[in-house]
């Protein structure tokens, strides 16, 4: 009989335990806890964060909180929080956050960005002045004019295919990812990658490009487009030549006269990444942690890797 009744009110204390506790998390992520500062019930905030690697730290307010940066922190009083998300071998991500008791403020997949010790660099190709970038970053051609051939170049392939062209190139425009339009001093030709051969043409405008840009640069600032709507991002001292997304839509890429920049995509953390030649694009395939661009007359190709063992969980 001792026994049962020991039992009984074992489970009563454990259901009374599970019923408080289950009470309490829906007390919290309603938005409301206890402040023993104040000796009263206030209402909360919550962040919404995840930044990759997940394996990274967070610290809130200069006192860790988790060890996984794809979280949510309930039970935030309301007001200016510090937000900081460290990982060995990554520059650290900074946030000044202000908590509102009515939404969540919310931070979704920023990379962190390398540091340089792990990066790897390749130069593709000597004494380019100038080269041309696929819409979508995929393919990048280079001209040499004093072999009067075309080089295009992938990041997916080690090799650069060769194209020997007609006649002295005066200009080239890329018609889609596949399709090369030549300007030259015998007419303006174009070619298909993978075929055979140039073809005359007479006409390059019904060929224009119709893209929709997410990124739109005006002069030094940047903003996003969502359906008919622009949001306003940052505005930089100096001219922006463009901008665009980085692996996953993650990051933002921003290239400027003489320097690449990656950023988060409020462009509130920003490292340098590399000087570059004036007036010279900078491709990026998506997908891809590689950028390739001219410096000091060489194409470049620069991966950023971070340390070895987190190469898995970059994954969005």
């Amino acid at each position: 009989m001792k026994k049962i009744i020991l039992k009984i009110l074992g489970q009563v204390l454990y259901l009374g335990v599970f019923t408080s506790l289950f009470g309490f998390s829906i007390f919290i992520t309603q938005g409301y806890r206890y402040s023993f500062d104040q000796n009263e019930i206030i209402q909360t905030g919550v962040i919404d964060l995840c930044v990759l690697p997940k394996t990274s730290e967070v610290y809130l307010d200069g006192k860790p909180y988790s060890g996984n940066s794809c979280a949510k922190l309930y039970g935030l009083s309301i007001g200016p929080h510090r937000l900081e998300v460290r990982k060995m071998g990554y520059f650290s991500w900074k946030k000044e956050v202000m908590v509102d008791k009515t939404r969540a403020s919310v931070f979704p997949k920023t990379m962190l960005v390398p540091l340089p010790d792990f990066w790897t660099s390749a130069t593709l190709e000597k004494g380019v002045k100038k080269i041309w970038a696929s819409p979508n970053g995929s393919r990048f051609a280079a001209y040499n004019p004093g072999l009067n051939i075309i080089k295009i170049f992938s990041a997916a392939r080690p090799d650069p295919v060769i194209l020997e062209v007609p006649a002295a190139i005066k200009n080239l425009t890329w018609i889609d990812n596949k399709t090369l339009a030549a300007d030259t001093d015998k007419g303006q030709f174009e070619t298909s990658l993978g075929e055979n051969g140039w073809e005359l043409v007479t006409d390059l405008a019904r060929y224009s490009l119709s893209q929709e840009d997410e990124v739109i640069v005006r002069n030094n600032e940047i903003w996003r487009k969502n359906n008919t709507d622009y949001t306003f991002i940052t505005r930089l001292a100096e001219a922006i030549e463009s901008a665009n997304f980085f692996y996953h839509y993650s990051n933002l890429l921003i290239a400027t006269e003489k320097e690449i920049r990656l950023c988060d995509s409020v462009v509130q953390n920003c490292q340098k990444i590399s000087d570059k030649d004036a007036g010279t694009p900078v491709a990026n395939p998506f997908h891809s942690k590689k950028l390739i661009f001219v410096r000091n007359g060489d194409l470049i190709q620069l991966t950023l890797n971070g340390p070895k063992a987190d190469w898995p969980e970059i994954n969005i």
